[in-house]
C-alpha cells in the first residue's frame, strides 16, 4: 500500500511540473515565435556558408553554448544580440527598410531572406 501511495505522489509532482512548464511556454510564446524565426534564418546562413557554432561564437564574442541556445530558438534575444548576429553573418534578420531624412535605407544582402527587389546593403534610394 505504501508503494502505491509513493507512486501516486510522484505522479502528482510530475503532473504539477508538466503544468508549470506548459504555463511558462504559453507565456513565452510571444517572443519565442520571433526567436524561432531568427534561429531558422541563422541556421540556414550558417549551413550555406559553412559556418560552425564555434566560428559564430568567436564573431559574436560569446560561447559556443550560447550560440547553441540561439539556434534552438528558445533564447529571448536582445536587440544587441540580434544586431551582432546581423553584423557577424552580414544578413538582415528583419527584411525591411526604414526612412531616414527622406531616404529609404535598404538593408538586405541575401535575396532569399528579404525582398528580392531590394538593393545592396547600405545603399539609399529616393
Amino acid at each position: 500500500m505504501e508503494r502505491a501511495i509513493e507512486i501516486v505522489k510522484k505522479n502528482q509532482i510530475e503532473s504539477n511540473q508538466w503544468q508549470k512548464e506548459a504555463a511558462e511556454a504559453r507565456e513565452s510564446w510571444g517572443w519565442m515565435k520571433y526567436s524561432m524565426q531568427i534561429a531558422l534564418k541563422v541556421r540556414s546562413i550558417m549551413k550555406s556558408d559553412g559556418i560552425t557554432q564555434c566560428a559564430l561564437a568567436a564573431k559574436l564574442g560569446c560561447t559556443q553554448q550560447y550560440v547553441s541556445l540561439i539556434l534552438k530558438g528558445k533564447e529571448n534575444l536582445t536587440l544587441e544580440t540580434i544586431a551582432k548576429l546581423e553584423s557577424a553573418l552580414q544578413i538582415d534578420l528583419w527584411g525591411q527598410s526604414c526612412m531616414v531624412n527622406g531616404y529609404q535605407l535598404v538593408h538586405s544582402t541575401r535575396q532569399y531572406l528579404s525582398d528580392s527587389t531590394a538593393t545592396e546593403y547600405g545603399k539609399c534610394k529616393k
